[in-house]
């Protein structure tokens, strides 16, 4: 644990740099924007239809 509590700060610094990263790239690249909204919405759409039917 001491060793996790002590790398916990570099391991969040480089998540954050990774998402910022790919939010920026979304934003400025429709296709791929398109691309993310299409497999989400999709896998939404399932989920709902799922608890639907329970």
């Amino acid at each position: 644990m001491l060793l996790f509590e002590k790398d916990f700060p570099n391991m969040a610094a480089d998540r954050y740099e990774q998402n910022d990263q790919f939010f920026r790239k979304l934003f400025d690249d429709p296709d791929m924007m398109r691309q993310v909204m299409e497999t989400v919405g999709s896998r939404r759409h399932r989920r709902l239809m799922w608890k639907i039917h329970i």
